[in-house]
């Protein structure tokens, strides 16, 4: 009973009482076991679950290299805030976690941590190629992938540069892998509409027919050999208004001689090659290079400047060129050495900043040229003009030599030639896609009556005084491609008017033909007596196309209209007659008539 008694006791009391002391456990196993099979006691084991029967210990923290979070530094406590793996002393993101401790740009801060991780300037959250240093940050598929880590892009065309040259032309330039990506055609479009196909690796294209006045998309696009597209890029390109023109250009007219070159020459008058007669034949002679400009611009751009030399190169001809007359395609290389010496000779006399034009005219020189400039540190966009001495020194009583004109026109904006079409029957030929079509036959230079063709001193046609700035849009009339009769009041070229100047026929795939009116007046009679064909008192006719290269213009055999002799196209069933010449108040004006039996057929 006092068992039970004692019990109850226990249980009211609510505490239970134990002996003062228990029984010792027996001893402990654990603290003398092997656990990761090394041989090495538990408690001597400096890396007790993993295997390490050498201990070795490199940064003697007491923590076995294998186990070590940070194995070359002294690091006992072993702390690793991020619990990556990697002990805070040797983590390169001690803070945020990232076991395999990437550093792409290996600048000692871990990508996990690193907002540039390829160190180009551009953050992570922003760089088309995070990994890969790009500074540029091209993408040429615009996939949102930069170029650099995009393994296609190379195939894909990217278009580095849309340059707009004067009021109506661009030069394109674009890259492709052509021979890596088995590219067989670049097909490039302006608005949509096709322009050119290459089927040649080529990475640029100068379009010398852009409408003016407006903004323009073009459109770069490689296909491989099964017709397969490899990508496209586009750019804008914004052509400003050709009116007005410039209404001064500043030319520097530099006279040099190779150093074997050094005679002094005359023209066929006798008068001697040298600054003054320069200066006379471009800018003070009453039918000098100035007076010719400004009576094709009506007034509205002059020449001015001066003329400096003679500079003697220090090479002789062959030193620069080689062997025979040099030109631009004989002499590409060292002509910039010519250059470069001749700048040394003239910069010090000479101040380029205000330059618009340089006219060298290089005694030893084989050709008359435009293109390119006369590059110096003060201006790099001026024009070059060069012209042999020959061209001085064979006109005849010293007139103002047409292929001074003709390479100015370049530097005005002419970028091509004004041609000649000459076919059976004297009319145009069938085809304006074949021009030799039909037994026709194409001359670069055929057109007599045009400075950009025989190279005289006759004014411009229209369409190179458009590209010009000299005409208005205002001033150019466009008959309708609709059946039906229909006359215009043209006023003569080679006078100052606000009248038409041009009119234009549109026979289909943006070709047009355009018709002046022009008189023997001025630079149109005077150019007659220094040795060229006439300029009658007519109309004449012109074809605008700009598929066959290097060409503006076409006239063809039959282009001057006069009273009974009337222009006939037989292929587009056009007519256009000379109803009245030299009439309106000033006797300046002539009517004409175009008649289209039927809707002009694309060419």
């Amino acid at each position: 009973m006092g068992k039970h008694v004692l019990l109850l006791v226990f249980l009211f009391l609510g505490t239970i009482i134990l002996p003062r002391t228990l029984p010792a456990p027996p001893p402990s196993t654990a603290f003398l076991k092997m656990d990761d099979r090394d041989k090495i006691p538990y408690g001597r084991d400096n890396c007790p679950r993993t295997y390490n029967p050498d201990q070795r210990d490199g940064d003697r923290d007491r923590v076995g290299d294998v186990c070590d979070n940070c194995p070359k530094r002294h690091n006992p406590s072993q702390s690793d805030t991020d619990s990556d793996g990697k002990g805070d002393l040797c983590d390169n993101c001690p803070t945020t976690a990232n076991a395999k401790q990437l550093d792409t740009d290996r600048d000692g801060t871990g990508n996990a941590c690193d907002t540039d991780d390829d160190n180009d300037g551009d953050l992570d959250l922003s760089d088309n190629c995070p990994l890969i240093a790009n500074p540029d940050q091209l993408d040429a598929d615009r996939d949102g992938l930069g170029d650099a880590c995009d393994s296609t892009s190379v195939c894909i065309p990217r278009i580095t540069s849309a340059e707009v040259l004067g009021c109506s032309a661009v030069h394109l330039v674009w890259e492709q892998g052509w021979t890596v990506c088995g590219t067989s055609q670049i097909r490039i479009s302006r608005d949509g509409n096709p322009l050119f196909t290459r089927t040649e690796a080529s990475n640029n294209l100068y379009d010398y027919a852009v409408p003016h006045n407006a903004s323009h998309i073009y459109r770069v696009e490689a296909f491989n050999a099964t017709g397969g597209s490899l990508g496209s890029d586009e750019e804008s390109a914004t052509i400003p208004d050709c009116w007005p023109p410039r209404p001064t250009f500043n030319v520097k007219v530099i006279y040099a001689k190779f150093a074997d070159f050094t005679d002094d020459l005359t023209d066929s008058a006798g008068r001697r090659l040298e600054t003054t007669r320069f200066n006379n034949l471009i800018f003070t002679d009453s039918h000098s290079l100035n007076a010719h400009l400004q009576e094709n611009s009506y007034g509205q751009s002059n020449l001015t400047g001066a003329s400096y030399g003679p500079y003697v190169l220090p090479g002789t001809m062959s030193s620069y060129c080689g062997s025979g007359a040099p030109n631009a395609s004989s002499c590409s290389s060292g002509f910039g050495r010519a250059m470069s010496d001749l700048r040394t000779l003239a910069d010090p006399a000479i101040d380029f900043s205000d330059t618009d034009i340089v006219i060298l005219v290089l005694n030893g020189w084989g050709e008359d040229s435009a293109g390119g400039s006369f590059a110096n540190s003060e201006d790099p966009n001026n024009r070059l003009i060069i012209m042999q001495t020959s061209s001085f020194q064979n006109q005849e009583g010293g007139y103002l030599p047409g292929n001074l004109v003709h390479e100015l026109g370049h530097a005005l904006g002419a970028h091509f030639h004004a041609g000649s079409w000459s076919c059976p029957g004297d009319g145009p030929g069938p085809d304006f896609n074949n021009l030799s079509a039909g037994g026709c036959l194409v001359s670069d230079y055929g057109d007599t009556f045009s400075p950009m063709g025989a190279a005289n001193s006759f004014h411009f046609d229209t369409y190179h005084k458009w590209k010009m700035g000299f005409l208005r849009d205002s001033q150019i009339a466009t008959a309708p491609e609709a059946p039906g009769e229909y006359e215009y009041l043209l006023d003569a070229t080679e006078v100052v008017s606000e009248g038409i100047k041009q009119v234009r026929i549109p026979v289909g795939n943006g070709y047009y033909y355009f018709l002046e009116y022009r008189k023997p007046v001025g630079f149109d009679d005077w150019a007659y007596s220094s040795g060229w064909r006439p300029i009658r008192d007519a109309a004449q006719i012109r074809l605008r196309i700009d598929w066959f290269y290097a060409l503006d213009t076409l006239r063809t055999g039959n282009a001057v209209i006069q009273s009974g002799f009337p222009f006939i196209d037989t292929y587009h069933n056009i007519r256009v007659e000379l109803l009245e010449q030299s009439i309106g108040p000033s006797g300046n004006q002539a009517r004409i008539k175009i008649t289209r039996d039927v809707t002009a057929p694309a060419p």
